[in-house]
């Protein structure tokens, strides 16, 4: 062989190939009964919505459905802080006699990690680098948003599987005196698989946490490895992160399942489910992932439109403010026709009339000439008021039956109270003032309001 005149090498090495045909099989996962299956059409496989609150460097935590459940925010004696469940919104009406009950294990399970300071600004930091890589979100999303609150990411489970189409390929040779290869079987070799990829701006992976020894048979909130998010934007200080390298891609090996071996169609599908190798990832809900096996053509996954509809449509931006000073205190009062419900109710609130039914502005009893509106609000400068509204709690008596008893409680109710347009001139009120905290609310959701 003649020598290259380049000094280019003459040589090149080829990685694993499958002489038969096979196919890398993925799927978004849910559990049912006792191990996790492919979603149908019809189901949505997201367990999990965060979104960043960059005003108060705090991830927020929605369901599959856009009702807020927690945030989880820098400060506190541990560092890192988590919000009651549910608040400032009413709990959903199953919850509403245990707000604590476990019906989201998953996501208690990572807020139990987010709770850890330096795990929580890992993860900021981690959503943060992978913006620049994240397509564009589509127009339905309201991009001046942004600056307030990040673009909402998904937390789902999928699998995947390599699988042949017939049993492996055997030597037909009956006149061969040679023994059989000691390399493993096809059956034994393990196939990398590598999730997602930083250079491609199409796909929208973020993270993802591999799963435990247990796999698909794994129950919700403990099958997944939450002590370190596997990422392409890991920083080098960051502990609580590991970066996506060859090393650990997972892997998976082929198999073959016949249908004449098993009793009934059901157990054939089971024994497919069993196959597949469990992950958790952390992705931009408008863009695919995908998997790159380097033996068979790439696999993608995508949520279907519909699952974020009604999420997109009840996701309101809201952060923590105050304190702020009241001039009027009969201004903000409680008004139990407009506890703020479960579905958001963000009724525009206008004027109202002073609690004191005769018009009596002096409250010396006798009455006045015109009775009194005041406006039922809170003055913020440099706040466009018919964009925001202030979330107020105040504490009000409630009456509980516990053990068939009724027992008197305090419980902390929310009221939306509008945004009083405020000129900026001293009016020199009268006293006494009251500080507040509350809630600034976005009236209308993260989406734009003329799409979905």
């Amino acid at each position: 062989m003649g020598r290259d005149p380049y000094g280019h090498c003459q040589f090149a090495q080829f990685p694993h190939a499958i002489n038969q045909d096979a196919r890398l099989n993925a799927a978004f996962l849910r559990f049912s009964g006792s191990q996790w299956r492919p979603c149908t059409e019809w189901e949505n496989p997201v367990w999990g919505i965060l979104v960043v609150n960059y005003a108060e460097y705090a991830l927020q935590i929605f369901l599959p459905d856009g009702t807020f459940y927690r945030e989880v925010r820098l400060g506190g004696p541990s560092g890192a802080t988590e919000s009651a469940a549910w608040k400032p919104f009413a709990p959903p009406p199953a919850d509403q006699s245990d707000e604590n009950s476990n019906r989201f294990p998953q996501l208690d399970a990572l807020i139990s990690r987010l709770k850890d300071e330096t795990y929580l600004r890992a993860f900021v930091r981690t959503i943060d680098a992978s913006l620049a890589s994240v397509p564009h979100a589509p127009n339905q999303y309201a991009q001046f948003l942004n600056a307030v609150v990040g673009r909402p990411l998904v937390l789902a489970n999928f699998g995947f599987s390599l699988e042949l189409a017939t049993p492996p390929l055997k030597s037909q040779s009956s006149v061969s005196a040679f023994p059989p290869p000691a390399t493993p079987t096809l059956l034994g070799y393990k196939f990398p698989v590598k999730i997602g990829d930083k250079d491609r701006v199409y796909d929208g992976l973020v993270g993802y946490f591999d799963s435990k020894a247990d796999g698909v048979l794994g129950t919700p909130g403990g099958e997944l490895e939450l002590d370190a998010l596997l990422t392409y934007f890991h920083a080098e200080s960051d502990a609580t992160t590991k970066s996506i390298t060859k090393a650990n891609y997972p892997r998976v090996s082929p198999y073959h399942l016949s249908a004449t071996a098993l009793p009934s169609p059901p157990d054939l599908a089971r024994s497919h489910w069993r196959q597949m190798k469990l992950v958790g990832a952390l992705f931009d809900p408008f863009s695919k992932l995908h998997l790159y096996s380097g033996v068979l053509p790439i696999a993608s996954l995508q949520l279907p439109a519909w699952s974020l509809q009604q999420a997109m449509q009840r996701m309101t931006a809201f952060f923590h403010m105050g304190p702020l000073l009241v001039t009027d205190a009969r201004a903000v009062r409680f008004d139990p026709a407009q506890e703020l419900s479960a579905d958001y109710n963000l009724v525009k609130l206008g004027e109202v009339a002073d609690e004191d039914d005769d018009g009596d502005k002096e409250g010396d009893g006798g009455g006045d000439a015109k009775k009194e509106k005041i406006p039922r609000g809170v003055a913020i400068p440099a706040i466009k008021s018919a964009e925001w509204n202030w979330l107020a709690p105040f504490m009000v008596t409630a009456t509980r039956k516990e053990k068939g008893q009724e027992k008197t409680v305090k419980d902390t109710k929310w009221n939306p109270l509008v945004i009083e347009h405020l000129d900026n001139k001293p009016k020199y009120e009268k006293g006494p003032y009251m500080a507040i905290e509350g809630f600034l609310q976005l009236k209308h959701p993260i989406t734009a309001p003329d799409t979905i």
